[in-house]
């Protein structure tokens, strides 16, 4: 039962944040969703003991929504700042890696920086000891010329 009344206390919350959005048009939808809710968690006086399956909330609210942005969503336009949306989107990769290594590391300094920030991807280890190794890997090609040249004999020699 408390599952059902959370649902529809969320239901409202969306009815009540596409209310709002016809009032302030400048705005977008999600952002009056996330402003609903964080003014929503503030209102509740004591933390909630009771949650939600991340799979029901997923089938419930998130994919109608998405569905229903993307019904209204103008395809030229974002066909046309695709690499703009690409770059954001692999550069927000790239810097939350690059701040869950750093406060990782500043957390554990036993952890080295690159297996800190391939924590946050769940990679195996010989991947994480790969990126770790990436500069011996780039020596390579040199070393197998001088290899194949026996100059590491004379250098035994001298």
């Amino acid at each position: 039962m408390e599952t059902f009344e959370l649902i529809l206390f969320l239901l409202t919350a969306v009815i009540a944040s596409s209310i709002l959005d016809k009032f302030l048009p400048p705005l977008s939808l999600p952002l009056v969703q996330i402003a609903l809710g964080a003014a929503l968690a503030l209102a509740v006086p004591t933390p909630l003991e009771w949650g939600i399956d991340p799979e029901l909330l997923l089938i419930l609210f998130i994919a109608p929504l998405h569905f229903n942005e993307s019904r209204h969503a103008d395809s030229g336009a974002l066909w046309k700042s695709r690499w703009g949306i690409f770059s954001l989107a692999v550069g927000l990769v790239f810097v939350t890696v690059v701040a869950v290594g750093f406060a990782l590391h500043a957390l554990l300094p036993a952890i080295p920086l690159a297996a800190a920030g391939t924590y946050y991807f769940h990679w195996p280890v010989v991947v994480v000891y790969a990126c770790t190794c990436v500069d011996e890997v780039g020596k390579l090609p040199w070393v197998l010329h001088h290899f194949r040249k026996y100059k590491w004999v004379k250098d035994l020699t001298h």
